[in-house]
């Protein structure tokens, strides 16, 4: 970019004004960068955000606002001011308030970045700003396709680089701006306990044998004759760690004992279902025998419940965040990740779970993984991936959300089912990746998501 390109753009100003609407990360970028550089906006000393006021078709901006103005405040101690609009609809009811507003900056140089907000919001505060004899504005907007703020008078970026290369906010930074709060802690390590049947299991897909594990090759029998009765007693497990629940699991383990003895009663486990056992450590269960009364004791009725749900298929999202870890670092990308990200707002009795979260800078990429191999099931958990993405990151900018489903469906259902999730949710090629059976094999995934981070 032309050096002069940059310099046509004023640095100093001493008020930015930013709109809010319901997602606050797209001011938050905005104010971030012109904070992040503050040695070239150096007389930057007052941030106002606009909010909308509650009404009867409209929804107030003032909890995104307070939000965003803790945010702001705590990470760069800078005053930052909220002003209200008290009708997004009516022009005169927007000139007026923002009219109320220019009485305090009059004879200031000001810079407003109208990202955020109504587009009647944007253009009304425009108008307002323009028309002041007395204030002297300059004028940005932040293009999300581009990772820019772009400078009205030329049409060009503020800055030559990417944001997300300058502006990074962490994923608890993330939560609060969005008003979640953590349902269980998050996890950005595989456990290394699990490290050793992982590394099994990865064979196992580079063999092209994984189905021998599940007990669905030919001939074969594994973890999907004896899952039934197992897994029926995680039922309703939030938080193996709390008391209440790990007594719940105990008894639902026991009462499903018959079951599964039963089971072991014809049961010849396949080779690789054996390999797999075996790496676990001494600690563990051993499946594939009668457990004993494991309920008696707490420490191994943990452990049984995190082995249980990892070969039920956590083993994938720890295969896929391992993958996908590597790749980061490859590339060098400036990024915060996760496992199992469970989120809640403190009027929900419930909550949600992201199987990995990545903001790389500001983008967030959220991941569902799945054993399942019907294309139909896996469609609903690609909804419902995209869904939580939007959730955590904001509707409003759905051009930097990122979302990938791996699953176990074949090559021509991999293709229908990206083609149809891009359909039908308006999610573009770039920002939607669909991973099938054929991709599995730790290399080939790993250049699955290299292409995709940097397509």
């Amino acid at each position: 970019m032309d050096t002069s390109e940059l310099q046509a753009f004023d640095p100093d100003f001493g008020h930015l004004l930013l709109l809010v609407g319901t997602n606050p990360l797209p001011p938050f970028v905005v104010a971030s960068y012109f904070l992040e550089t503050r040695e070239r906006f150096s007389q930057l000393k007052q941030i106002w955000l606009l909010y909308s006021e509650a009404g009867p078709q409209q929804t107030s901006t003032h909890r995104p606002a307070q939000l965003l103005q803790t945010a702001l405040m705590q990470r760069f101690g800078i005053e930052v001011s909220l002003h209200p609009i008290r009708e997004i609809g009516s022009a005169p009811a927007i000139q007026q308030d923002v009219g109320d507003l220019t009485q305090a900056l009059q004879g200031q140089q000001v810079h407003f970045n109208y990202s955020g907000g109504t587009k009647a919001m944007a253009l009304h505060t425009y108008r307002v700003l323009e028309q002041d004899p007395e204030i002297a504005c300059s004028f940005s907007y932040l293009d999300g396709r581009r990772f820019r703020i772009i400078c009205d008078n030329r049409g060009t970026a503020i800055h030559p680089g990417e944001l997300r290369s300058l502006v990074r906010i962490s994923l608890p930074e993330l939560i609060l701006l969005h008003d979640f709060s953590l349902y269980a802690p998050i996890t950005n390590q595989i456990p290394t306990d699990f490290e050793a049947p992982l590394a099994s299991l990865g064979q196992l897909l580079a063999a092209d044998r994984i189905e021998e594990f599940w007990g669905l090759a030919p001939d074969t029998m594994g973890w999907s004759q004896l899952r039934d009765p197992l897994m029926k007693a995680t039922a309703g497990i939030h938080d193996i760690d709390k008391p209440k629940y790990l007594k719940l699991f105990g008894k639902q383990l026991r009462k499903t004992q018959e079951a599964y003895h039963a089971c072991l009663e014809t049961f010849q486990p396949s080779e690789a279902f054996t390999q797999v056992l075996a790496a676990f450590e001494p600690a563990f269960p051993r499946l594939g025998e009668p457990l004993g009364e494991i309920w008696e004791d707490p420490w191994s009725l943990s452990r049984c419940y995190r082995m249980l749900r990892f070969l039920d298929g956590i083993w994938l999202e720890m295969h896929s965040f391992s993958a996908l870890l590597d790749v980061l670092s490859e590339l060098k990308l400036n990024a915060d990740a996760c496992m199992g990200l469970e989120l809640r707002q403190t009027h929900w009795k419930t909550y949600f779970e992201v199987d990995i979260a990545v903001l790389i800078g500001y983008q967030l990429l959220g991941i569902s993984c799945t054993t399942l191999a019907n294309k139909r099931d896996c469609k609903h958990k690609g909804f419902e991936i995209i869904h939580r993405v939007r959730q955590i990151g904001g509707d409003e900018v759905r051009e930097v959300l990122k979302m990938m489903l791996v699953t176990y469906v074949s090559e021509q259902d991999r293709e229908r089912l990206q083609q149809e999730l891009a359909v039908a949710t308006g999610t573009g090629k770039a920002n939607i990746l669909v991973c099938g059976r054929e991709d599995l094999e730790r290399e080939r995934l790993k250049q699955r998501i290299r292409d995709f981070l940097t397509y």
